[in-house]
């Protein structure tokens, strides 16, 4: 779905059927992150800052997606009322999807800053990614650390350090698991 499709799905199909839905009283609580992020990102690209807009329309994205989960969460396993909310069942029958494979192909690039992406290709039962990154070259290794995600192919990383080196892996991860970590990359932070 285009960025444009995207949000005329959003705005005029799920946040007014999930305004004032009794089945789901917690929506607009995350329809407002939503539409916060929005305006967000519309200054961002205003201003001609992509790297910013870009991340910002990760969290929209992520955002969503937790408004999706919530829907899942609230529609009590029946179809009437997941299609209550405008979201629609994807899958009404059939197997479980696959587990994800491992990420490949993962390369990166320094934006400068201390800003840096990660770009892998996954299979089509990824719904998001998970990112772990460390300083690199370590003795001991340094610990992992997490909190970067994304919903497509893309990871955002800002405020690394300048002049050092960054280990990542990132793991996609579906409906039915994750997969293991991929192998890592070593990024020059700028």
């Amino acid at each position: 779905m285009s960025r444009p499709e995207f949000l005329f799905f959003m705005l005029f199909v799920i946040f007014p059927r999930l305004a004032a839905n009794a089945l789901y009283p917690g929506a607009p609580a995350l329809i407002l992150i939503i539409k916060n992020l929005l305006t967000d990102f519309g200054a961002a690209h205003a201003a001609k800052n992509t790297v910013l807009a870009d991340q910002i329309w990760s969290n929209i994205l992520n955002a969503a997606s937790d408004l999706s989960n919530y829907v899942n969460s609230k529609c009590l396993n029946d179809i009437p009322n997941l299609q209550t909310s405008g979201f629609t069942a994807n899958k009404q029958f059939g197997v479980d999807e696959a587990i994800p494979g491992i990420p490949g192909n993962v390369r990166f690039m320094v934006l400068g800053g201390g800003n840096f992406i990660v770009v892998s290709e996954n299979g089509e039962t990824m719904h998001s990614l998970e990112a772990r990154t460390r300083l690199a070259n370590q003795l001991p290794p340094a610990p992992w650390a997490g909190g970067e995600s994304s919903q497509n192919s893309t990871v955002h990383f800002g405020g690394y350090t300048h002049n050092t080196d960054v280990e990542v892996e990132i793991k996609a991860k579906g409906t039915h698991g994750e997969s293991l970590w991929s192998g890592s990359v070593i990024v020059p932070v700028d």
